[in-house]
């Protein structure tokens, strides 16, 4: 069996490997415990470490959202990834956000878990495209002007 170096690991850590995972799933509580202590210790000993990681894993989360919308903006096609954002085609990021589905991670599982009901709610544009589409349709945030210019009518 290869290990995540690439060599093959002895009989010996297979056995041990196979015995931890036993334990953790009749121990989730402690496990969870220990793991959790370990990753403070971590966080505070090593913050660089920790957000170079970080880092990393929300940049290759971030391409692979990019890439499976086919990393340009479906209006005007500009392609530089740092411009481009994942917006609702129909509205509804105001409800995404009250409900706190709006990290990295919860759009990679949708992109992931949910091809295509992502493709059909979701779209990559430009800031620029995004922006003129919300002023277009008079989307703004969390529905404000919406509200103050029902109660003018």
């Amino acid at each position: 069996m290869r290990g995540l170096t690439g060599t093959y690991k002895s009989n010996k850590s297979r056995k041990w490997a196979a015995y931890m995972r036993r334990w953790r799933a009749k121990n989730c509580v402690r496990a969870s415990e220990i793991s959790r202590a370990a990753n403070a210790k971590l966080r505070k000993e090593k913050p660089m470490t920790v957000l170079r990681h970080h880092t990393k894993y929300n940049d290759r989360l971030r391409a692979e959202i990019v890439a499976f919308f086919g990393g340009c903006c479906a209006h005007c096609g500009f392609a530089d990834p740092r411009a481009l954002q994942m917006d609702h085609i129909n509205g509804g990021g105001t409800a995404d956000r009250k409900t706190n589905r709006l990290s990295l991670h919860y759009r990679w599982k949708l992109v992931t878990e949910q091809p295509v009901a992502t493709r059909e709610r979701f779209q990559l544009l430009c800031a620029n495209c995004n922006v003129i589409k919300r002023h277009d349709r008079r989307e703004y945030g969390n529905g404000g002007w919406a509200k103050r210019r029902k109660a003018i009518a």
